[in-house]
C-alpha cells in the first residue's frame, strides 16, 4: 500500500520510518485543525461550506436582552412601592411598561437573528415587566384617585374649617376630627 494524504488505514510503511503494529495511519496532526492559541476552547472547525463556526455557518454572537430583566425588577419594586409610596410606585410602574416594550422589540430582534435556538429572548421577563409595570401603575392611580376624593369630601363637608382652630393641639385635633366625622351623614360610620 502506499501513502494515502486522506487519512484512513495503509498496510504499508510509515514514511516516517516508524513500524505500526496495526498498520500505518496517516492522520497527520497538523491536519486536526486545533490551534495551540486555541488549547481549552471548543472547536467546530472548517465545515463542508469552508466557513468557521458551529453549524457550518458564522458564529452568532451572544444578545443579551437586559432591557427585559431590568423591566421586570423594576416592575415588581414598583409593585411594593404601592403599599409604601404610592406616587413613587407610578413613575416605578411607567419606567417599567418603557423597559417591557423595549424588552419586547429586542426580544424579538433576537428570536430573529437566533437561527439555530441558541440563545434566550427574555421574551417572558419582558411580558412579566409590562405587566407588573402596568399594575403598579393603575393601582397607584386608583389609590391617589381615592386619596384626592377623600380629602375633597372632607373640606367639602365641613370638617376641616370646625377643627382648626385645634392645629396646635394634636390630642383635641383627634377628639375633633372624630367627632366630627361621627356626626357627618357624608361618612359611613
Amino acid at each position: 500500500m502506499t501513502y494515502n494524504p486522506n487519512g484512513g488505514r495503509n498496510d504499508g510503511p510509515d514514511p516516517s520510518g516508524f513500524n505500526h503494529p496495526e498498520g500505518y495511519s496517516a492522520y497527520d496532526s497538523g491536519q486536526s485543525g486545533f490551534d495551540q492559541a486555541d488549547y481549552g476552547q471548543p472547536y467546530h472547525g472548517e465545515q463542508s461550506y469552508g466557513q468557521p463556526g458551529a453549524f457550518g455557518g458564522q458564529a452568532v454572537p451572544q444578545q443579551d436582552n437586559n432591557l427585559a430583566l431590568a423591566s421586570l425588577i423594576v416592575g415588581i419594586i414598583g409593585l411594593v412601592f404601592i403599599v409604601l409610596f404610592f406616587p413613587l410606585a407610578i413613575v416605578l410602574g411607567l419606567v417599567a411598561i418603557v423597559l417591557g416594550v423595549m424588552g419586547m422589540r429586542r426580544a424579538k430582534a433576537i428570536e430573529e437573528t437566533n437561527q439555530y435556538g441558541v440563545q434566550t429572548s427574555r421574551r417572558g421577563f419582558a411580558i412579566g415587566g409590562l405587566v407588573t409595570g402596568i399594575i403598579a401603575t393603575v393601582v397607584s392611580v386608583i389609590l391617589m384617585v381615592l386619596g384626592v376624593k377623600i380629602a375633597q369630601d372632607l373640606v367639602d363637608s365641613g370638617v376641616v374649617e370646625a377643627c382648626e382652630q385645634y392645629v396646635g393641639d394634636n390630642k383635641a385635633l383627634e377628639e375633633c376630627l372624630e367627632r366630627e366625622l361621627e356626626n357627618n351623614p357624608n361618612f359611613p360610620k
